[in-house]
Parts: C-alpha cells; structure tokens; sequence
C-alpha cells in the first residue's frame, strides 16, 4: 500500500477552514452564551427586592440566582470563592464559556446602583472585589478547567454509559477532582503569596 503524496494547504484553504470553524463556534457559543445570559437575568432579578425590606441586602442576594449562590456557599468557601462565583461555577455548566458572561451579568447587576459616569469595567470592579485574590483566581481557574465539560458533553456520555448512575458517578468525580485540586491550588498558593 503506498501513501498519497503530501501537499501542504494553500493559504486561502486554511483562512476559508478558520472562518468556516470560527463561524460554527461563535453560533454554537454565541447561542448559548445569549440563552443562560438571559435565564440568568431573570434569577438575579426575580422576585424583587421589596421596598420595605429589613437589613441590608441587594437585589441580586435577595433573587432566586443569589438564594441559589448562598445556599451552596458552603461547599465553595474552603477553595476562597463567594456566592457569586458559586454562581458563575453553577451556570457554567451549561457551557465553561458562560462563567465569564455570569460574572459580569453579576457584577453589572450587582452595580447597577452606580452612576453612569461611575460606571467601570468588569476588570475593575472584579479588582476591587476582596474575593479575587491570586490564590483564589488560580483555584477557580483549576476547578473550571477539571470540572464538568458541558451539558451537551454530559447527554453524550449518559448516551454512551446508558445509565444515570454512571452518568452522575462522572458528574460527581469530575466535580470532586476540581474541588480537591483547587483546595490544594488554593491552600499551596496561599502559603506562597
């Protein structure tokens, strides 16, 4: 058997197959991104804030979104984060691309109190958050990379596995090995800076 002859792609192939792969993307992601950025803004703001409610708490703590964050900040608050990254973590299981869009759907509403002229970028106002610190950054960078791909990654291995007990078996290890190794990023580069 012999093999072709190789020839190297032609550069207008290789730009035709980057848009081709970059248009598919951006609609795949682009889809997404708009569909929980949109379920999102509807937990961080309903139900309301009432008027007359007693203590201080912002709209966003008292929604559906901030009630779900609360609840399981205990889980997240050994590896540094708050309830708005518990948040971000939860949503970006629909896709990791989201985590992104979550924070600043948070931090926007979370701000949104904030005059025009006052009003910063997402950097800025995750910069002045006491929460994002270098070993806390690096520990969410970790748990986002190891834990759950995506739904659809998650419908296709439940496919494949065809049970729920394998299905939730690879949830729940892939979650757990996010959650020890940032609570060792977290603790080792605690002690570091």
């Amino acid at each position: 058997m012999e093999l072709p002859p190789y020839r190297a792609p032609t550069f207008s192939y290789l730009l035709i197959q980057m848009w081709i792969k970059a248009q598919l993307y951006l609609k795949k992601a682009g889809t997404i991104i708009l569909l929980v950025s949109i379920a999102l803004w509807a937990l961080t703001t309903f139900p309301a804030l009432p008027e007359d409610y007693p203590g201080e708490m912002s709209q966003i703590e008292y929604s559906l979104a901030g009630r779900a964050g609360k609840f399981i900040e205990p889980v997240i608050k050994p590896l540094g984060f708050d309830w708005k990254l518990g948040i971000a973590l939860v949503s970006g299981v629909a896709a990791k691309e989201v985590v992104v869009s979550t924070l600043g759907t948070i931090y926007a509403l979370d701000d949104a109190d904030i005059e025009d002229e006052e009003a910063t970028a997402l950097k800025d106002r995750i910069s002045r958050d006491p929460v994002f610190t270098l070993p806390t950054v690096l520990a969410l960078l970790a748990f986002v990379l190891l834990y759950v791909p995506c739904l659809a990654a998650t419908a296709v291995f439940h496919k494949e596995a065809g049970s729920w007990r394998y299905t939730a078996l690879y949830f729940g290890y892939t979650c757990g090995v996010a959650w020890l190794a940032a609570f060792a990023i977290q603790k080792i580069a605690g002690l570091i800076w």
